[in-house]
């Protein structure tokens, strides 16, 4: 188990100094890494277990694995839940990112079956939900039991920009939305990690090809590529004007309860939108290399396609990939999109409120507006 307790320090260094920070927001920063360094000490803990009862899953072969990835807001989650319908394929819930650990999955599942205390747990686990994804309500929404991408275990290594959601010092803590150029040493050790906590899952999934999704794959590309060498990508190109603006009122959301001293149209507020630029540039470079070599590791599709006909984009991926598309599959996705209404987001956002223009967004990313034919 690593953590960058480095970033740690950091960020408590910065909660404090009187220049950066008010009282209710270095409260709400000590109790969060406060939270932080428990959890992750319990987890170091399990994950000790975890050597000593199941060392063998370290012999796990990782395969191929899928990533959907794309700037926040891109129609990931869409499209990574239609494709969790085929049994071919392990996803990570979100109580998988927040239980690592061979042994601590077992002691839950073990635990949720006890006549006594299996409702109990089930009754605080919808408390909680209702409690802590209150605020993401129109906008993401998601449950212990959904699936979703492994952000929790970058924010157990503290290397993520999901930290600046508790620690708005985007200008300050640089390293967090590049963890990719960290000091080797780091990077080693949070590739280790990384790789050891997907050998976990499939341990307990054996015989399944790993599905993520990950939104800020850009920043960690390279430790993730280290862990699984394999892996493989399905590219999701939105519009930039609403993907970036969405992904930045999306993860400054938490400022409005501890930070609401900052304005929405804040230096802070436009260093996220202009790491968002970076992330979205980064990963149009890297699917359009691949597919200059004809490597088939990337397949590249717009926002619009994917939210115009799911079905047909979930067909042109298993082509690309020479999967196979079951009847049974079939089924699943046709009664799935079936169900579903149309959505509507209450997620309402504009460049301008965060004091940026369109020629900020449009200038470093020109060419993919031409390349996807993006209005100006």
């Amino acid at each position: 188990m690593y953590v960058d307790k480095d970033m740690r320090r950091a960020i408590l260094e910065l909660a404090h100094r009187p220049s950066v920070t008010t009282l209710r927001r270095a409260v709400f920063i000590d109790g969060m890494m406060g939270l932080h360094a428990t959890v992750t000490g319990l987890l170091e803990l399990s994950q000790r277990v975890d050597e000593r009862l199941y060392g063998d899953f370290h012999q796990v072969d990782t395969g191929e694995p899928f990533f959907i990835v794309a700037a926040p807001r891109s129609g990931t989650t869409l499209l990574h839940r239609l494709m969790a319908l085929d049994p071919q394929f392990t996803t990570l819930k979100l109580s998988d990112t927040m239980l690592p650990s061979i042994s601590a999955v077992k002691l839950a599942q073990t635990l949720r079956t006890h006549p006594a205390l299996g409702g109990m747990i089930d009754r605080l686990s919808r408390g909680l939900e209702k409690r802590v994804f209150k605020g993401w309500e129109g906008i993401h929404t998601t449950a212990l039991g959904k699936d979703e991408e492994d952000e929790t275990l970058w924010v157990f290594l503290m290397a993520t920009p999901s930290m600046l959601m508790c620690a708005p010092f985007p200008e300050e803590l640089e390293q967090v939305m590049y963890p990719d150029t960290l000091p080797e040493e780091k990077r080693l050790a949070m590739t280790q990690f990384f790789r050891e906590c997907m050998q976990r899952h499939l341990y307990l999934h054996p015989g399944k090809t790993l599905l993520c999704k990950n939104v800020m794959l850009s920043g960690r590309y390279r430790i993730v590529t280290d862990a699984l060498p394999n892996s493989r990508f399905v590219h999701i190109a939105r519009h930039p004007y609403q993907a970036i603006t969405s992904a930045v009122s999306m993860f400054t959301t938490p400022w409005r309860f501890h930070s609401p001293d900052i304005p929405l149209d804040s230096p802070a507020h436009q260093r996220f939108a202009d790491m968002f630029v970076d992330y979205y540039r980064f990963m149009f470079d890297r699917c359009q290399e691949s597919l200059a070599a004809k490597d088939g590791r990337f397949f590249d599709v717009t926002y619009d396609e994917v939210t115009r006909d799911p079905a047909n984009t979930v067909r042109r991926i298993y082509r690309h990939y020479g999967l196979e598309l079951t009847p049974a599959f079939e089924r699943k996705l046709a009664e799935e999109l079936g169900c579903q209404r149309e959505y509507a987001s209450s997620h309402k956002y504009t460049l301008e409120q965060y004091g940026l223009t369109e020629d900020r967004i449009y200038e470093p990313l020109a060419d993919i507006f031409e390349h996807y034919g993006f209005a100006r």
